[in-house]
């Protein structure tokens, strides 16, 4: 079932709240740099209570350095990792408004603590993280030019767009999950039509959707970033979150 007007408003609101809480978190990172995975995850969860989010399925998923390479990696007391000079980090929120019916929104961002001694470890974070930036990028421009044409692209056309971009760019094999999935109202993960391999039928107007393409070096680090977008009734690209153009050094 496609949103109503009232479900896409709600969606852009709590869209626009995460992108604050984004900015949070990277500033509170920025101030504390002997933070660890867990304290930056309870601060995350304060904001989301703060801004009157809700959040249904796990907590936030903030990772240092090597975990960044765990697809869906959930910090606990036996691997919470201390910021380090240098640092790569990975911050993945999603959350609500607390109205019944309201839709998620859904963001990853990539960042990187400042450090003087590290500059070829950020040159090849940097690598990575625009890899997957522009293989977002190939996919928003395609989606573009179906949308031009009055066609709307299937979930495994736009799938293929980043996942050959990231194959041809030396990372065959390390993208670990589909391009995107619809946004739902009880859990972010929709139960809808994704943007994967499978789906062969085009993705919906006016429903929610992510694009996350990652890259994920086992045991090393990974990269990922997430927008959310719906196409309106008049087949126009609306992109409701922040879309990062480079690695945030802080």
């Amino acid at each position: 079932m496609n949103w109503s007007r009232l479900q896409i408003n709600h969606h852009i609101k709590a869209a626009k709240l995460l992108a604050i809480i984004n900015a949070e978190i990277l500033n509170f990172i920025k101030n504390n740099p002997a933070t660890s995975e867990l304290q930056v995850q309870n601060f995350a969860l304060n904001k989301l209570k703060q801004h009157k989010l809700k959040n249904e399925i796990a907590k936030p998923i903030i990772a240092f350095r090597e975990n960044t390479s765990e697809v869906h990696y959930f910090p606990t007391p036996k691997t919470n990792k201390k910021l380090k000079p240098g640092s790569l980090i990975l911050i993945d929120i999603w959350a609500r408004l607390n109205i019944s019916g309201a839709p998620y929104a859904d963001m990853t961002w990539m960042a990187q603590a400042k450090s003087s001694k590290s500059k070829l470890q950020t040159s090849k974070f940097k690598n990575h993280a625009n890899t997957v930036f522009e293989a977002r990028d190939k996919c928003l421009i395609h989606l573009k030019r179906e949308l031009r044409n009055d066609r709307i692209p299937s979930g495994y056309e736009l799938d293929a767009v980043a996942r050959n971009f990231i194959d041809r760019a030396g990372y065959a094999g390390r993208f670990l999950h589909g391009t995107g999935h619809e946004l739902g109202v009880s859990s972010p993960h929709g139960l809808g039509r994704k943007i994967n391999p499978k789906n062969e039928y085009p993705i919906k107007i006016n429903m929610g959707y992510t694009i996350e393409p990652g890259i994920y070096l086992d045991k090393e680090l990974g990269a990922r970033t997430e927008i959310d977008f719906y196409i309106d009734k008049n087949k126009k690209l609306v992109i409701t979150t922040p879309v990062q153009k480079t690695l945030t050094i802080i």
